[in-house]
């Protein structure tokens, strides 16, 4: 082999190495973001808490626990993620420490949600619903059911909340499946709703949350309200994170705004927030 070609071998054999790391840094960081949140080890954390408040802890013995709520027995049940169950903690001498842990369901994908509904526990894993029905009151689930399973499960974000409106619909949340990206399922970075607990009548009930891992129902007035993360790469506190009140057919901004105020700078236009509703709540 001449100089010549070995030089031209050189220089292509570098370009395929910068290529390649160019199109590594893109999807670390353009996509895939907040790795400590995903595959980070669990530690103890230091709390800090308003006067006249103190904290204790509850229940030990469970890894990534998510939602907790509160059954039909008074006993407060959790999604115990990182061990793929939901399970009660009962504390029967109302001492403030559960007095074991049991198990409703198990060999469950990554439960993340849970709450009660017309005799049944419905619980958001990365594909849908799941509905867990304990018909002989022995505090083990039975019967399973997945009564929505076709969410995609792909990119980031893959937990689900699940929650009720008043009117006895069904509201589901859907993140992103990147940090700021154009969308080829028009379901992701929304809160989806159905019409009834069977997962019937599948549609958006509103866009542009990123990810919108708390749902709440206001137990007065019926609003639903969600947490929302905001993207990353802008810095620690832009955009901030954010509280809505999620109302059907609105939408709030993401890719294109933040905050209700805030140009995407990558994604963004002039104009981007026009029409864009705003938080209740920025943090």
């Amino acid at each position: 082999m001449n100089k010549t070609r070995k030089i031209t071998w050189i220089i292509l054999i570098l370009f395929l190495i910068c290529l390649v790391g160019a199109a590594a840094v893109y999807w670390i960081v353009g996509r895939q973001v907040n790795f400590s949140g995903a595959a980070g080890s669990g530690g103890t954390a230091d709390l800090t808490l308003p006067p006249g408040f103190s904290g204790s802890v509850f229940a030990q013995g469970l890894n990534g626990p998510r939602f907790i709520a509160f059954g039909p027995d008074g006993v407060l049940y959790a999604a115990d993620r990182g061990n793929g169950r939901i399970v009660a903690l009962p504390d029967e001498d109302g001492d403030g420490s559960a007095d074991e842990i049991r198990v409703l369901a198990d060999n469950l994908d990554a439960p993340h949600s849970l709450v009660y509904h017309q005799g049944a526990w419905y619980v958001g894993v990365p594909s849908g619903v799941i509905r867990l029905i304990d018909s002989d009151n022995d505090g083990v689930a039975e019967s399973r059911e997945a009564v929505i399973d076709d969410i995609p499960t792909s990119g980031n974000h893959r937990t689900r909340t699940v929650e009720f409106l008043p009117d006895g619909r069904m509201v589901l949340s859907v993140g992103s499946t990147c940090n700021v990206c154009d969308e080829d399922d028009q379901r992701r970075a929304t809160v989806l709703v159905y019409d009834s607990p069977a997962g019937d009548g599948q549609r958006i009930f509103a866009t542009g949350l990123r990810n919108a891992v708390g749902l709440a129902v206001h137990p007065e007035n019926g609003q639903l309200w969600a947490t929302n993360n905001g993207r990353d790469l802008m810095g620690d506190d832009v955009p901030p994170e954010t509280v809505y009140i999620v109302k059907e057919g609105a939408d709030y901004g993401w890719p294109v705004c933040h905050s209700g105020r805030i140009v995407d700078p990558d994604l963004g236009f002039e104009g981007a927030c026009y029409g864009i509703e705003v938080p209740v709540v920025e943090m």
